[in-house]
């Protein structure tokens, strides 16, 4: 019962470090915590919730939607973990998989703004994915989410807001509004905002900048006279809007000669709208003209500073990366998506950075990977170890490793290395990828072992040994290895107390706080305190005898 209500406490105050540390903005630090408060109550799903919530900030959304899965199958009654697998769906692009969750969320608690407002979110995005990526999408039911998507390509072509993306002002607040629609309400009273709604909606309205009154003691102005150039000017763009909408007709049949003839006649009558040399871009990546695309898409950037157009240069940028991923130019790839996240921080944009980092990785690994130099490095390596220079034989295996990162013997040599430098972790982790790559290679446990031993987790450590002996059983290291477990565990089962230390590692097990909360376990610790003799009834039993041999390994039982 006081070890339960120690594991309860000791979850409750990481539960706390993990909040606080959310709070201040340190999301790594909040996952640190939360993951130490699972390690002691893995059954209470708050905890996933909230390290759900962490990772999606570190922008790890697999991670994210594998915790509020596992918060969901804890309670499957708690509806903000339906609004944590939507959030994760969401970015992952998965927005009918997140709508899902979002109304799933909704019948537990169908007052939840968050879920609401993540729902509508998700919806939007599903729309305007099915609209296609072309910047002159459709415009179905405009009445969610009014700010969302590529406002600024019905804007530009619109009279009556046609000079908004001139304005920085004007831009930042409209992109202001798109980020956070909630704004919206704040800035009613702002005419530019109410023009800018109404042309996204289609309404009719009053142009956003009305010409000043005259006064009656003004004279009249012979400017006010209709000037002939002015609707010479708006039939062009018409007839540019028109050829760029044909554009799109055969954009959608996948006849990219038509749609790109369509699209130049539209830059040729409307030159300052780069929009159609973005669209021009989109069809040659479509087409597989890469180079043509990546071209198209830096002339319409050239133009940027004359026609004002801002707002495109994200897009341009995420398309010429798009481009440079499509050649396998992963550096360029990466140098164009971190351009376009400086411009605009759109989530598919930072997946598909992620995406080319991790090919470039991949392809930079291919690029190294030589088994003959691997085994140069390799001998070297043993040479340090040999002379007892270790941290000189790890930097010769790191570098075998990244030769030839297949070969298990490598993670055994700098596992041993790691072992003499007393840093446990690493030792661990490069047996366990040795064990991973080779399952019968006894070493790989040997050497999992005396990392365990030396982290003062005996009942691992035994458990390595053991595995070791049913691949080898007349293997020397691992009898050995055994029986100076066994010596050690009899040491401190005499020892004057418990050991802190080791008390710490055998409570963050799993395994043990498994056999800890079992009622059945819990209730025969109590008979064995309250009768000596229970002890030895109950080690008749092979399996709780098994469970009790692993608690005084731990160090959580002492016997005598």
């Amino acid at each position: 019962h006081s070890t339960t209500k120690r594991m309860a406490s000791e979850a409750l105050e990481a539960k706390e470090k993990g909040n606080a540390a959310f709070l201040r903005g340190d999301h790594a630090d909040a996952v640190k915590h939360f993951s130490d408060a699972i390690a002691y109550d893995p059954q209470n799903h708050i905890l996933f919730s909230n390290r759900s919530a962490a990772y999606a900030m570190l922008k790890k959304y697999d991670e994210a939607l594998y915790d509020a899965d596992k918060c969901i199958s804890l309670n499957p009654n708690f509806a903000k973990g339906y609004g944590r697998k939507g959030a994760a769906l969401h970015f992952l692009e998965r927005y009918d998989d997140a709508v899902a969750a979002y109304k799933k969320g909704l019948e537990l608690d169908q007052n939840n703004a968050q879920l609401k407002q993540g729902l509508a979110q998700s919806e939007a995005a599903m729309q305007d994915e099915n609209a296609g990526g072309m910047d002159a999408g459709g415009s179905e039911n405009p009445f969610k989410n009014v700010f969302s998507g590529d406002v600024w390509s019905k804007l530009n072509k619109d009279p009556r807001t046609a000079e908004f993306s001139k304005d920085p002002a004007v831009v930042k607040l409209i992109d202001s509004l798109r980020d956070n629609p909630q704004l919206m309400e704040k800035h009613l009273g702002d005419e530019r905002v109410l023009t800018a709604f109404a042309v996204l909606l289609n309404l009719p309205t009053q142009p956003a900048f009305k010409a000043e009154k005259p006064s009656s003691t003004s004279q009249p102005k012979p400017q006010e006279a209709p000037k002939p150039e002015e609707p010479a000017v708006n039939e062009e763009k018409k007839k540019a809007a028109a050829e760029k909408d044909l554009g799109n007709q055969e954009y959608k049949k996948k006849n990219w000669d038509a749609a790109i003839q369509h699209y130049t006649e539209a830059t040729k009558l409307d030159p300052d709208d780069i929009t159609y040399l973005s669209n021009i871009a989109a069809v040659y990546l479509e087409k597989g003209d890469y180079q043509q695309c990546i071209d198209e898409c830096q002339k319409a950037l050239d133009e940027v500073s004359r026609t004002k157009q801002y707002t495109m240069i994200g897009k341009l940028l995420a398309r010429m990366g798009n481009a440079y991923t499509k050649m396998e130019k992963w550096a360029e790839a990466i140098q164009c998506y971190n351009k376009s996240l400086t411009e605009q921080r759109i989530p598919e944009t930072l997946k598909k950075l992620q995406q080319a980092e991790k090919a470039k990785k991949d392809a930079d690994e291919r690029a190294y990977f030589s088994p003959e130099i691997s085994l140069q490095d390799k001998a070297k390596g043993n040479e340090f170890f040999q002379k007892q220079l270790f941290p000189e034989a790890v930097k010769c295996y790191d570098e075998a490793i990244k030769r030839n990162p297949k070969d298990h013997v490598l993670y055994s040599n700098r596992s041993a290395c790691y072992l003499k430098l007393m840093e446990c972790p690493g030792a661990l982790k490069d047996a366990e990828k040795c064990i991973e790559l080779c399952p019968t290679f006894v070493k790989g446990y040997t050497r999992k072992a005396a990392a365990h031993f030396l982290m003062k987790e005996y009942h691992k450590a035994l458990a390595a040994y053991d595995q070791g002996l049913k691949i080898d059983p007349n293997n020397a290291e691992c009898l050995e290895g055994m029986q100076n477990v066994e010596r050690a565990v009899m040491a401190s089962q005499q020892g004057k107390g418990p050991d802190e230390e080791q008390l710490k590692h055998a409570m963050a097990d799993p395994e043990i706080r498994a056999i800890l909360t079992d009622p059945i376990m819990r209730q025969i610790l109590t008979d064995m305190q309250q009768d000596p003799m229970a002890a030895q009834r109950h080690m008749t039993n092979p399996e709780i005898s098994a469970k009790i041999s692993k608690l005084v390994a731990a160090g959580v039982l002492r016997m005598g």
